[in-house]
């Protein structure tokens, strides 16, 4: 249904087929910039109730920080989303915290894969979000993407240590995506700790950044450990 011109309207009429669709895994609503805030939180209400779907695509959807907000509300109480993409929409930080403190205990989902790029989140502003909100992801998140978004030190720092697992908690996220995020040679110090602390990572997109000899050498050299 991607790029279909659908509007709010229309999610009321998905959100009650999906409470009650025992099959559906994957829907996909890319692209129907009439959905907005209000399509959102038709949708969030119907994800605990939704006992089949595993893949929800919303990227170039119109949704702001509120739309991302109510979809967290659902996302907390899902047993069954794997994926989300909220890619090309304007969640800003509020959204983004959102969404990260939906991933934490009591939530029970099983997100693995969350993509956030292009959102216009900024990093000071995520920093004083998370510092409030101060969420710990505990669900088995293994992608993140936050590129495309203006990050910078402050906000990576605040991402970084949303990820960090507190007590026995399985370190999970194998892949993170920070290309074209404003980090330079200072957001590489931030970053190094977390990669020694994070063996199973496999893949780290960080291009597009302000990152100069200094930073690209400790990059090296903690690969390289």
């Amino acid at each position: 249904l991607g790029s279909t011109s659908l509007r709010h309207s229309a999610a009321q009429v998905l959100t009650s087929f999906l409470s009650t669709s025992t099959s559906l895994t994957s829907l996909s609503l890319q692209g129907n910039t009439g959905l907005g805030d209000e399509g959102a939180a038709c949708l969030g209400r119907s994800l605990p109730r939704s006992s089949s779907l595993q893949q929800l695509d919303l990227s170039s959807c119109g949704i702001r920080a509120a739309g991302a907000a109510a979809l967290a509300a659902g996302i907390s109480g899902s047993r069954s989303l794997t994926q989300l993409c909220l890619s090309s929409n304007a969640i800003e930080a509020a959204g983004c915290a959102a969404l990260l403190s939906a991933l934490q205990v009591p939530s029970m989902c099983p997100m693995q894969s969350l993509q956030l790029d292009m959102n216009s989140i900024r990093g000071l502003d995520l920093q004083a979000e998370l510092a409030t909100a101060q969420p710990h992801v505990t669900a088995p998140l293994q992608s993140l993407c936050m590129a495309r978004n203006p990050l910078g030190e402050a906000g990576l720092r605040a991402v970084l240590q949303a990820l960090e697992p507190q007590g026995p908690a399985l370190r999970t996220l194998q892949q993170l995506d920070v290309a074209d995020a404003s980090i330079n040679d200072a957001g590489v110090d931030v970053l190094v700790p977390f990669l020694a602390t994070n063996p199973q990572l496999c893949k780290l997109h960080i291009n597009n950044n302000c990152i100069h000899d200094r930073g690209g050498s400790a990059l090296l050299a903690a690969v390289q450990s």
